[in-house]
């Protein structure tokens, strides 16, 4: 199962982000349709925009800190596409990435990065998906999941836990990707949001290698919908921790399709 709407929802949903969405092709048949709607409901139904910073720490503390805006939108054809472009440190400035999900649900998602610096895009596949984005905790790959754009996998729902004296609902999913860097994500639900509060990502030996957790405090509703505002990734294997704050956001924004087209990522803000 992936998380959408941030690292927003989270936060994305990255945001962007944390919100879930099902994808099509899983194993839907093992999810309870109680479930699927309340996964559904606070789903956006077109678009999101927000801005969000980023903040890296280490066991010494904060090592760096971005800040940038989050584009998501759901096309005609089932697909989705996410946008990110980085607005600080002014060495960042211009950088952005855009994700789209493949026609061919078995593929990769499809990532191009364009670089300010040498006015150039260039595609990201295979391994290099696991690679940290612009120096932050989170990978392209766990972008890509976050997001909502890396749908293949296989999914199953588990027996209902209590986190934080709340009833979640537990969805495990594995990727099918080839070059995958996860065997086995465990995404946790509150029944009463209806928002992923935990995702917890192991490698094939069943060790955690991150924990994505929201800060229950930080989530607000808006239009309807509960919203995380602080989400926190824990890298175990690297001992460090990347926090996402939702500064702005906007759900189901008017968002056109041109600025999700790769000719357009040089164009800026």
């Amino acid at each position: 199962m992936s998380w959408t709407v941030i690292v927003v929802a989270l936060c994305l949903g990255a945001v962007g982000g944390a919100q879930a969405q099902l994808p099509a092709e899983a194993s839907i048949e093992h999810i309870d349709p109680d479930v699927k709607a309340c996964l559904s409901r606070t789903m956006p139904k077109e678009s999101l925009r927000a801005t969000i910073s980023l903040r890296v720490f280490d066991d010494s503390g904060e090592v760096s800190k971005f800040l940038a805006n989050l584009y998501w939108k759901s096309f005609d054809d089932g697909r989705s596409k996410a946008l990110v472009r980085f607005l600080e440190p002014p060495h960042k400035s211009g950088m952005a990435l855009l994700i789209e999900e493949s026609s061919n649900r078995e593929a990769e998602p499809e990532m191009t990065m364009y670089l300010p610096e040498l006015r150039t895009t260039r595609r990201l596949v295979g391994t290099a998906l696991r690679g940290s984005m612009f120096g932050t905790g989170f990978s392209y790959e766990d972008f890509a999941q976050i997001q909502g754009v890396a749908r293949d996998h296989d999914m199953r729902l588990l027996e209902d836990q209590e986190l934080d004296e709340r009833s979640h609902y537990v969805i495990e999913t594995s990727p099918k990707v080839e070059h995958s860097a996860y065997d086995r994500i465990v995404t946790y639900v509150d029944q009463q949001w209806c928002l992923p509060t935990m995702s917890k990502f192991s490698d094939r030996s069943g060790s955690v290698l991150k924990e994505l957790r929201v800060e229950r405090s930080e989530v607000h509703e808006i239009g309807g919908r509960q919203i995380p505002h602080v989400v926190t990734l824990h890298d175990h294997s690297r001992g460090a921790r990347t926090e996402v704050v939702v500064e702005e956001i906007e759900v189901d924004a008017n968002l056109g399709d041109l600025m999700f087209t790769r000719g357009h990522l040089s164009r800026g803000r």
